[in-house]
């Protein structure tokens, strides 16, 4: 695994054609990195520990569920050996109300 591998992997794995592909990496934090890609309806963040530890963070404006399963199968098939062993979803509430 490396940052150049991940990168490729989320590239692959957002939606051609949407408005993003604004991904910013930072590689100098340690042995991994962390890759942002923001766009108007969200953001996804990708943190890699320089080892074998992989969290994302995809965050939507409007609630897709299946966006959001898109982006995890699709993220795994672009990077074999990479399987979700947790997933949260965190609704945000509905209107002006935050829960």
């Amino acid at each position: 695994l490396s940052s150049k591998i991940l990168r490729e992997g989320l590239f692959k794995a957002v939606d051609s054609d949407s408005e993003n592909n604004n991904v910013t990496e930072f590689d100098d934090l340690g042995d991994g990195c962390l890759l942002v890609d923001t766009w108007m309806g969200g953001s996804i963040v990708v943190l890699w520990d320089g080892r074998n530890h992989v969290d994302i963070n995809l965050f939507t404006y409007e609630e897709d569920f299946e966006q959001a399963t898109a982006f995890e199968e699709n993220f795994s098939l672009a990077i074999p050996g990479l399987q979700t062993m947790l997933r949260d979803e965190h609704p945000r509430g509905m209107g002006r109300v935050v829960s």
